[in-house]
């Protein structure tokens, strides 16, 4: 969710589908006790990009553990691209699922984390 509209990019339709501006609103409702957590972008690109080379389906995911929750490293690295400016990263630290929230001057973005491979919640660590 940008703050502005960016040049050459098309504006969807808010009444359709998912209401990112709700979701986010939400996601922050519900996070408590939210943490900041650092990353490394340069770090997410190269792993992105490594993993690429070797898994050439997009069947794979190019995972990214941030606290306890592991992401779409893609995902981070397109929502860094997008909004630019100086990122924030927030999420939950009580050792569930849940979304994260990147916020900058320009807007705000939301990731989904990915689901443990072994079904439990996030707080375990392996």
């Amino acid at each position: 969710m940008l703050y502005d509209e960016l040049p050459g990019l098309p504006q969807g339709d808010v009444t359709k589908g998912l209401n990112v501006y709700n979701l986010i609103q939400e996601t922050e409702r519900r996070m408590q006790v939210k943490q900041e957590y650092e990353i490394d972008i340069v770090a997410v690109k190269a792993h992105v990009k490594a993993f690429k080379a070797v898994h050439k389906s997009n069947a794979f995911i190019a995972e990214w553990k941030v606290g306890v929750c592991r992401h779409d490293a893609q995902h981070i690295f397109d929502a860094y691209s997008i909004l630019g400016g100086d990122i924030k990263f927030y999420q939950c630290n009580q050792n569930q699922r849940e979304y994260a929230i990147l916020e900058s001057e320009n807007g705000k973005a939301v990731i989904c984390p990915l689901r443990p491979k072994d079904g439990g919640d996030c707080g375990k660590d392996d």
